[in-house]
């Protein structure tokens, strides 16, 4: 995987343009840059430091998805990140990613930093780097696609007048995972009928008659990987 390389970069990239540090709120990037899949993590990269943030229900998971680079904390919140910037004189710069950090977190970001540090947006640095992707990187796809096209091609006969659209929904779910997917991509919509004109229709108890429409939209996560 490209995570660890990519971080290499980015601290780099860092110094170069004067930042003390850049504060990783997305879940996605911090999936590709550590490895990590649980749900609640930040991520602290400065040119010269890797610091982890968590809570103590992922600490096991933790140690054991991301690389021994990365400084672990699971106590004490974003607070903890802060002496790790090592703000000396004038004010440094600290990068956040605007399109993931709420207000309410730009506003207690704000004060923890206040008189040490101003706060700079930083859009699409880690996607920039997402958008080239590696030789790994495109077999995961394919290896997503295929999982798609297999799950597809099981459902196909089950498709026919009397089926409801919750029982192929299900049904295309067990399938994706059977065929070796962590999960769906999103909630996959299977529409029939007069609900195939709505383009986010909710599989329902409706059953499907003869001679009408029935669309289904799918995709399949594999690795953090969709397709």
């Amino acid at each position: 995987m490209p995570g660890p390389i990519t971080v290499i970069k980015i601290k780099a990239w860092l110094k170069r343009r004067g930042f003390a540090g850049f504060l990783v709120t997305s879940l996605t990037n911090i999936r590709y840059l550590t490895g990590f899949t649980g749900t609640s993590a930040k991520l602290l990269i400065t040119p010269e430091r890797l610091i982890f943030l968590t809570d103590f229900r992922y600490e096991l998971q933790a140690r054991q998805e991301i690389g021994q680079e990365w400084e672990l904390i699971t106590q004490g919140g974003v607070s903890k990140l802060i002496p790790a910037l090592e703000l000396r004189g004038g004010r440094p710069r600290l990068g956040f990613e605007p399109q993931q950090l709420s207000f309410a977190g730009y506003q207690a970001l704000s004060g923890l930093v206040k008189g040490k540090a101003r706060l700079e947006p930083l859009t699409n640095v880690v996607e920039n780097y997402r958008l080239i992707k590696t030789e790994e990187e495109i077999r995961l796809m394919q290896t997503a696609a295929d999982i798609v096209r297999s799950a597809l091609k099981r459902i196909e006969p089950m498709i026919r007048p009397g089926i409801k659209e919750i029982q192929i929904k299900d049904r295309l779910e067990k399938y994706l995972r059977q065929a070796g997917a962590d999960k769906p991509a999103f909630d996959i919509i299977v529409a029939s009928g007069p609900n195939a004109a709505k383009p986010h229709a909710q599989p329902g108890e409706r059953r499907i008659r003869a001679g009408e429409p029935v669309i289904i939209d799918m995709g399949a996560d594999y690795h953090g990987f969709l397709f």
